[in-house]
């Protein structure tokens, strides 16, 4: 299964001259499988045994997608030499906001999309004490940090890994705009390091604490990139043809259907 072109979806512009557009498409099929094996083999080389990657991470041969997610495997999937080796990184939560808002996220699956630190306390307490420390700038809190602009690091935490920032402030998100990210959740926390995700009954949080929890309910099946607006030209008029072709199809079975019921009453 590969994605087709009525899959994929805009979810953004890239400011400030409106030439590309952000898109989101599945990650299934080979690709799917060939981050999912990345990702594992990255965390058996550096955080063998590490509590962060002990729980489930696998891939479904029937679906072609991978199962389990959590935000230490998302912030693998998001590392350069994987997902941005080809220019792809997983979902903002706005940008799953919209894709939920237009039906692309199935119920029965949760989905992890980014870390939100209301402050430097607990739940998480170790894992904010690095973030502060990874960067010589002062924290806004409450921000929020996409796994792209995250990487792990070896520290003594009860994940047996850590996190810091990769290129502070790029990715993270303070201020109006993540406190409206927080107040749009179904269920919300006040204090330290927490998961936003969506869960399987398709509820919003930004309250998840357990950094590492994975099941195989878990799904990261979305991806986003850059687009020209030439190539959403493109995709547009590729999706106007099919709607044609599909429309035409069934206008003609019909016409052929009233045709022979009319000749049998002759």
């Amino acid at each position: 299964m590969e994605e087709r072109t009525e899959d994929i979806v805009i979810v953004g512009a890239v400011m400030p001259r409106i030439e590309k557009y952000i898109v989101a498409e599945p990650l299934v099929g080979d690709r799917a499988e060939q981050v999912y094996e990345t990702v594992r083999d990255l965390a058996k080389k550096s955080f063998s045994g590490k509590k962060a990657f002990s729980r489930h991470w696998s891939f479904d041969n029937k679906e072609r997608k991978i199962n389990g997610s959590s935000l230490f495997h998302l912030i693998l999937a998001n590392d350069p030499e994987v997902l941005g080796a080809s220019n792809l990184r997983t979902p903002t939560y706005e940008e799953g906001r919209i894709l939920d808002s237009q039906g692309r996220l199935s119920n029965g699956v949760y989905r992890d999309f980014e870390l939100v630190v209301y402050s430097e306390g607990s739940p998480n307490l170790e894992i904010a004490k690095l973030l502060r420390n990874s960067t010589n700038k002062e924290l806004v809190f409450p921000f929020k940090a996409h796994p792209q602009a995250l990487k792990l690091v070896k520290a003594d935490t009860e994940y047996g890994v850590g996190i810091s920032f990769r290129d502070f402030p790029n990715g993270v998100v303070s201020g109006e705009e993540v406190q409206r990210a927080i107040d749009s959740c179904d269920y919300k926390a006040n204090s330290g390091v927490h998961r936003l995700d969506r869960d399987r009954l398709g509820v919003w949080g930004a309250v998840w604490d357990g950094l590492a929890f994975s099941v195989s309910d878990g799904r990261v099946d979305y991806v986003c990139r850059e687009a020209t607006a030439d190539e959403i030209l493109d995709m547009d008029i590729r999706a106007i043809k099919l709607s044609y072709d599909t429309h035409l199809k069934d206008l003609q079975t019909r016409r052929d259907k009233a045709l022979a019921f009319l000749k049998g009453k002759e």
